[in-house]
């Protein structure tokens, strides 16, 4: 039992934190120790006081730097709420708490003793281990903290995020199991629309999975409770998978009817990204980590599509089963889009590509069969003329020898 608990990772705990603030104190007593000033006290108020000091201004000209590439960012990361975007900037609580205890102590050294720059200089060599304890003293008040560093790292951490491992969950738990035909029993979902379309005799706008990727995480239990012209046609065929110790457990999706007009109608398989829908239902029933979650939501939900995007693009038997629809949900007023309308321009944008494609091809194709026609008609011509040159050199061979039997027989 304990050979099982110790391979067990257990939480981590404040060693490394504690051996950091002991050696960033050694580091300043032998850096003052051993420099050439009289006044040591003296000279390690200011040590304390000045190289952290320096540090923290370097991380706030770092913050001012961040903000010419946040600006871009204003409306779809802040929705232009100058608050969320100052509050992103935002050091931790430590962090201020010493940097106001420091630059108190810094005017205080002013008053009392007077410019602390020139002690620096005599410091000498020794001001390096000054600087390095320094250094090892700010990493404890976490500078890289806050809200923006937090949204930086998000898509830093190389799938090791949240949206990141929701995406690999879809992926792999759902639509690795539902898109591709597997050479078995089993059909893929392309497969199963033509069976549905030749039972119902109905036409679908594609033989793809759209999968709806909300910005807000919101995902209704059924798409006509987001569209007044979006209406449930009926379930595909399920599909059963023994998977995970759950024995034939069954894996569907949903037909929608979009109305274009009175008459005109798409049929499409729709569905939302249900990964989504339990990151709201985390962040809605408050659990630990919820303020965290709803703070970098776009963000979690940014990695979930591009990562997704990028399995479904490097997966040759999923990569043209399924359309992902990555769009924001929420008008400027705060009120709910229409669904199927989004749904409706992004299928205009699919044919249309499609139609560029076809039309592509199309040109492709000409374009070979007049290089084939013009390189055959070269070809035809080169025998043309060899065979040309052939008679005119036999013609004029039996001249000559016409000739010559003449005149010497």
């Amino acid at each position: 039992m304990n050979r099982v608990q110790s391979t067990i990772p257990q939480k981590r705990g404040r060693a490394a934190e504690v051996a950091t603030l002991i050696l960033s104190i050694l580091l300043f007593i032998i850096g003052i120790w051993l420099c050439s000033v009289e006044n040591k006290f003296y000279a390690f108020g200011v040590a304390v006081t000045v190289f952290p000091l320096i540090i923290m201004a370097a991380e706030f000209m770092m913050r001012v730097c961040l903000i010419f590439e946040e600006q871009f960012h204003l409306k779809s990361r802040y929705n232009n709420i100058i608050y969320l975007f100052i509050h992103a900037l935002t050091f931790s609580w430590s962090f201020v708490v010493v940097l106001v205890f420091l630059l108190f102590s810094l005017f205080y050294i002013c008053l009392t003793y007077g410019s602390p720059f020139k002690l620096l200089h005599e410091l000498g060599p020794w001001s390096s281990c000054c600087l390095v304890g320094a250094l090892l003293f700010t990493s404890l008040l976490k500078p890289k903290s806050g809200p923006l560093y937090q949204a930086i790292s998000i898509g830093n951490l190389n799938g090791l995020d949240y949206g990141s491992a929701m995406a690999y969950s879809f992926f792999h738990g759902y639509l690795q199991i539902v898109l591709p035909h597997k050479g078995t029993d089993q059909k893929g979902i392309q497969e199963i629309i033509r069976d549905f379309e030749a039972q119902q005799g109905v036409v679908f706008s594609s033989h793809k999975l759209f999968v709806l990727i909300p910005l807000s995480l919101h995902c209704p239990a059924t798409i006509e409770q987001t569209s007044s012209i979006v209406e449930l046609a009926q379930n595909l065929p399920e599909i059963t998978v023994s998977r995970a110790g759950v024995c034939k457990r069954s894996y569907k999706s949903t037909v929608y009817k979009i109305r274009r007009s009175q008459t005109e109608k798409e049929y499409v398989c729709l569905e939302y990204a249900t990964p989504l829908q339990t990151l709201f239902d985390i962040i809605k029933h408050r659990t630990e980590h919820a303020n965290d979650y709803e703070l970098h939501k776009r963000e979690l939900v940014l990695q979930f599509y591009l990562t997704l995007r990028t399995l479904l693009n490097n997966d040759p038997d999923c990569k043209d089963h399924c359309e992902l629809i990555f769009f924001d949900d929420k008008t400027d007023n705060g009120q709910d889009v229409d669904v199927g309308e989004v749904v409706l321009e992004h299928l205009n944008s699919y044919k249309s590509k499609n139609c560029r494609k076809r039309s592509k091809l199309q040109i492709n194709e000409k374009r070979l069969l007049i290089e084939n026609v013009a390189s055959n008609f070269v070809l035809h011509s080169t025998f043309v003329e060899d065979s040309l040159n052939s008679v005119i050199r036999v013609g004029f061979s039996a001249s000559l020898l016409n000739i010559i039997t003449k005149q010497y027989v």
